[in-house]
């Protein structure tokens, strides 16, 4: 049965992450660090040189660099993430060229929809709602070009964090500039769900009812 919420609560609802979808996204944040954090590493072999001296700072390099460096070196993994590549942007382009035929359809049939009011003929009474959903979506887009913008001094922190921690001395300063950074990028991903809420017309993404 569909639950009922006043606009307030949508829009709170829309705004605020669910259990599971703050935790999806504190560990691809956790994720994110520790995969710069390593492969920054691989870069100057080795890693924490000031933290973990002696037999921690061997292993690391026996046991992570050393196996990611011939991973990373390898010829036919670094064709396939080439071939990876651009088959992604072949899709991405394909998703648009489908997507802005799809509206061009929706358009099409509003356009020579028809229907009768009162014994009288209405052409394409949806055509207004279409250009109203469609200067949504736009603002929707706009907004998260926005927030992408406003986001880039927490993104570039979340990125220096890295070679500060690869060569630090510091463990408890430099462990909680991690930690925030953390954060930072959960924070962002959470915006970039936020706003995919809002062009879906979701409050959750998975689990509600579309509001549109």
């Amino acid at each position: 049965m569909r639950q009922n919420y006043t606009t307030a609560q949508l829009i709170r609802r829309s705004l605020t992450p669910s259990g599971m979808s703050a935790l999806i996204c504190l560990v691809i944040g956790f994720l994110l660090v520790a995969i710069n954090i390593v492969l920054l590493s691989v870069d100057v072999g080795t890693s924490l040189p000031g933290v973990f001296d002696g037999q921690w700072s061997i292993a690391y390099t026996q046991h992570v660099v050393q196996p990611l460096t011939t991973f990373l070196s390898n010829n036919t993994l670094n064709k396939s993430l080439i071939a990876l590549f651009w088959g992604m942007a072949g899709f991405s382009l394909y998703i648009t060229f489908e997507y802005v035929v799809h509206w061009r359809k929706t358009l099409d049939e509003t356009r020579n929809d028809v229907m009768m009011a009162r014994g009288q003929i209405v052409q394409h009474p949806m055509e207004n709602e279409f250009w109203k959903l469609m200067r949504y979506r736009i603002c929707v887009i706009v907004g998260y070009i926005a927030f992408f913008i406003i986001m880039q001094p927490l993104m570039r922190h979340a990125v220096d964090v890295a070679p500060h921690f690869v060569v630090s001395r510091n463990i408890a300063h430099d462990g909680l500039q991690a930690a925030i950074a953390m954060l930072e990028w959960a924070l962002f991903i959470h915006g970039f769900v936020v706003f995919l809420r809002l062009y879906t017309f979701r409050t959750r993404m998975f689990g509600d009812d579309k509001l549109y």
